[in-house]
């Protein structure tokens, strides 16, 4: 059945004082702060077809209305006005896109945190480097008489590095020997190719250099924390603000579930409308631990990385901001994407 105006009208109504109060709402308020030309009488039929309907629902006999999954969804869908960004706001996530060259994984950890100081809910992301990363160079170089910087550069810009102390000293020329075999063994081949038979089949070329096994050791673990799924997670601490969470027990819960990196890996699998902002509200969310909670995610590209970046908070949270939020967000990421793929050309 299609929503009257009317009923449109009362229910977002509701949704907008119960985001703002968490307290179920009664007809007298929505009379008094929204709809003056109704009596309160004619409110409250109202209230009783929309929860009829499915789109309320009313947590105690005496009490008003609270909005259902339902009722979310249609507030959300039916054109939700949209909150404005102040310039302080978007200065402030400009700011973690200054430095472009950094590595993705740097631009949202800081952009997690950035959006949970903002919206004082929950930010959470997925990072993973693309599968076809490439060794740009390797480099062996001496930084004293017994230790030697081993380095591994891919062509994303990423840098590992690790100290090795030698058994005996390592000078320039040795150094730059070893580095020109390394680079003509492994430049140039993708991360995930680095496995131990690989290394093995190169270990012929390194006779004299007994530090090759170390070498080899940081290249597996480099090679390893580069495919490696990393998940962030910024502001979980703040679920406890809302009056939603104040028993002990629920809040208890609540964080060891965000701060679960298997769950939030699941509730953060890559959007199913790709390069849109998806909201996910209540009941539809996969994970039973967050039915009584919404996310607001969208999927990105950057820098060889991608996932999945979203805000976690509870059923009343602010749409608006938080969903306009999202937007300003995507669009400084693609504008990013679209200055690299100019550069390139």
């Amino acid at each position: 059945m299609q929503l009257s105006d009317r009923k449109r009208k009362i229910l977002q109504a509701i949704i907008h004082d119960y985001i703002e109060t968490a307290e179920p709402v009664g007809s007298r308020t929505i009379c008094k702060n929204h709809i003056s030309d109704l009596s309160p009488a004619t409110i409250r039929n109202e209230m009783a077809d929309l929860e009829e309907m499915g789109y309320l629902e009313q947590p105690h006999t005496s009490a008003g209305r609270i909005p259902s999954d339902l009722g979310y969804r249609v507030f959300v869908d039916s054109g939700l006005e949209r909150y404005r960004l102040t310039i302080k706001e978007m200065l402030q996530m400009q700011e973690a896109f200054k430095h472009k060259m950094r590595e993705a994984n740097s631009i949202m950890s800081e952009i997690s945190s950035i959006l949970s100081q903002m919206t004082n809910y929950t930010a959470v992301a997925t990072s993973k480097r693309a599968s076809n990363i490439k060794i740009q160079s390797l480099q062996v170089m001496p930084i004293d008489a017994r230790r030697i910087l081993a380095m591994m550069i891919t062509n994303d810009g990423g840098v590992k590095n690790q100290l090795i102390v030698t058994h005996k000293e390592i000078d320039g020329v040795r150094a730059s020997e070893i580095t020109a075999v390394l680079n003509s063994c492994f430049a140039g081949m993708t991360v995930s190719d680095i496995t131990p038979e690989k290394l093995a089949e190169a270990g012929a070329r390194f006779r004299g250099f007994a530090e090759i096994d170390d070498v080899f050791e940081f290249m597996l673990k480099s090679a390893a924390e580069i495919e490696k799924q990393e998940i962030i997670v910024d502001g979980s601490i703040n679920m406890l603000s809302f009056p939603e969470y104040s028993d002990v027990n629920k809040a208890k819960r609540i964080l060891e579930y965000i701060n679960d990196k298997k769950s939030l890996n699941m509730l953060l699998q890559s959007p199913k409308r790709e390069n849109e902002i998806e909201v996910i509200i209540g009941n539809e969310n996969p994970l039973d631990e967050f039915k009584d909670c919404s996310i607001i995610m969208c999927s990105y590209n950057l820098g060889g990385r991608s996932g999945s970046i979203g805000l976690v908070g509870p059923r009343r949270m602010n749409y608006s901001k938080a969903i306009s939020m999202m937007e300003y967000l995507k669009n400084e990421l693609d504008n990013i994407i679209s200055e690299r793929t100019d550069e390139d050309e």
